[in-house]
C-alpha cells in the first residue's frame, strides 16, 4: 500500500512539474467543451429549473510575460422546465457569447476573468404556435484551471468557470457553474 501511494505521489509531482502556461509571446488557439449547471432560478416569485446543458467555445489568445489575454466565442444550449402543459414541456434555451478575458498563470495553474456580451434566446411551441424571445446582455465570468502539456505546443486544460448571467426579467441573476475541458494549441 505504501509503495502504491508513493508511486502515485511521484506521478502527480512529475505531472505538475512538467505542466505549465503558454510560453511568453506565444499565440494559441483553444477549443473547450463544457457541462453547465444553472442552479435555482425564480421568475415573478415562481421557481423554475434550467436543466444542465452543454457548450462549445473557441478562444484565440496571446501569452505575455505576466498574463494571457484572449477573445472567446461560445455557444451553449439547455432546456427550461416549465410548470404547465400547453404544448412542449420544456423551453429550448440558447446562448451565444463574445468575451474578452485575461488570465494569470501560476505554474501549471491559472486564474482569471472575462467580460463581454451574451445573446440569449428561448423558444417553444404552445398549442401549435412557435414562440420565441431573445435579448442581449453583459456577461462576466471568473475561471480557474490547470494546463497539462501533451507535447511542446499542445496542452489539455481542465477548468472551472462561474458565469454571472442577467436577463429575461429574472428575479435574480443566474450563476452558471461550468466544468470545462479544453485543448490548447500554441503557434
Amino acid at each position: 500500500m505504501a509503495m502504491n501511494r508513493a508511486m502515485m505521489q511521484a506521478i502527480v509531482i512529475a505531472i505538475l512539474a512538467n505542466a505549465g502556461p503558454a510560453s511568453a509571446d506565444e499565440f494559441y488557439f483553444q477549443l473547450d467543451l463544457s457541462v453547465d449547471h444553472y442552479g435555482d432560478n425564480e421568475l415573478d416569485g415562481d421557481d423554475f429549473d434550467i436543466d444542465t446543458g452543454g457548450g462549445l467555445s473557441a478562444r484565440i489568445g496571446k501569452a505575455f510575460e505576466h498574463f494571457r489575454g484572449e477573445v472567446e466565442i461560445g455557444f451553449n444550449a439547455s432546456t427550461i422546465d416549465v410548470g404547465f402543459d400547453a404544448g412542449d414541456d420544456d423551453l429550448d434555451y440558447y446562448q451565444g457569447s463574445l468575451v474578452l478575458a485575461a488570465y494569470k498563470d501560476i505554474g501549471p495553474a491559472y486564474i482569471g476573468a472575462g467580460a463581454g456580451l451574451v445573446y440569449q434566446r428561448i423558444e417553444t411551441e404552445v398549442l401549435g404556435v412557435d414562440i420565441s424571445d431573445d435579448e442581449t446582455n453583459a456577461i462576466i465570468h471568473g475561471e480557474a484551471g490547470f494546463s497539462f502539456p501533451i507535447t511542446g505546443s499542445v496542452s489539455i486544460v481542465p477548468h472551472y468557470r462561474a458565469t454571472w448571467l442577467p436577463g429575461f426579467d429574472l428575479d435574480d441573476e443566474v450563476v452558471v457553474h461550468s466544468a470545462r475541458v479544453g485543448l490548447r494549441v500554441g503557434f
